[in-house]
């Protein structure tokens, strides 16, 4: 049968109108969205959304699924994936690194709380007392090995060539490491085993805390810059949500901020919770 131009006409027109009309209701739906299923890793992570955000939500109406995860990769892949609708366990250089290598379109929604980067040890009771020879177990993903890195030099015990970018930093880029210390790069949530085996484990805070070590026992902790604040991930077509608002202000609440004041002490904070 051959269609007049006005019929292709009328017909163009029902289907855009049909595709609209998915549209609009693909973003409603999206709009009265009251399920959320939010990933986080293990240990302060995960217990600031049930002890702070969670009820939060629930008081707007929301049914949220909480999901533990034991890496730095399967909550991100897990969200880009759809089976997450939001994370909580990265900071933003992170982020932007693993979106880019891993062509992910996750972007961060809000900051949040981190627990800082700290080096513990059971065989020395200050960074001053490392030896020559001394090993050192730390984060093998790159943006945590390099801030490992950073927090070294401050401690004056390596130094760095002299340019480089300090969000980037890695073994080769150390110039001068006079007491020849040794580095030993594992995942992040391995350190804490680490730490009977070594004279010094540099162990992310979640991790640390997730594993029985208190922030007061480090024999160093971190002074967090906000680029290494921890971030709540969503992917990019849902930064508009309802939900989303929802969850920014969850994050931004008073309630949120009593919390954290007073079940997460010594954690390094956005301004806004300050």
């Amino acid at each position: 049968m051959k269609h007049t131009p006005l019929r292709r006409s009328v017909l163009a027109l029902a289907f855009a109108a049909v595709s609209l009309g998915g549209l609009s209701l693909q973003a409603s739906a999206q709009s009265a969205k009251k399920e959320l299923t939010i990933g986080g890793t293990a240990g302060s992570n995960i217990d600031q959304l049930k002890q702070g955000i969670v009820p939060i939500l629930e008081k707007k109406g929301y049914k949220v699924k909480l999901v533990e995860f034991n890496d730095y990769v399967q909550p991100n892949l897990a969200l880009a994936q759809g089976s997450l609708d939001a994370n909580f366990f990265q900071h933003l250089v992170y982020l932007k690194k693993f979106a880019t290598d891993q062509k992910l379109d996750i972007v961060e929604l809000v900051q949040g709380p981190i627990a800082p980067l700290g080096v513990y040890s059971t065989k020395r009771k200050t960074l001053a007392e490392a030896k020559e020879g001394d090993r050192f177990t730390l984060p093998n993903d790159p943006s945590n090995l390099a801030r490992a890195l950073v927090l070294l030099e401050q401690a004056k015990l390596v130094t760095l060539k002299s340019g480089i970018d300090p969000l980037r930093a890695s073994e080769k880029d150390i110039d001068q490491n006079t007491r020849k210390l040794k580095f030993i790069p594992l995942e992040a949530a391995q350190l804490p085993r680490s730490l009977g085996d070594t004279e010094y484990a540099i162990i992310n805070g979640n991790f640390a805390i997730s594993s029985g070590l208190k922030l007061t026992e480090a024999v160093s902790l971190e002074k967090t810059p906000d680029h290494y604040l921890n971030v709540v991930a969503v992917k990019r077509a849902d930064k508009d949500a309802a939900w989303a608002k929802d969850l920014t202000e969850a994050y931004r609440s008073k309630e949120f901020q009593t919390v954290v004041d007073s079940k997460f002490k010594g954690y390094a904070k956005p301004a806004f919770l300050q």
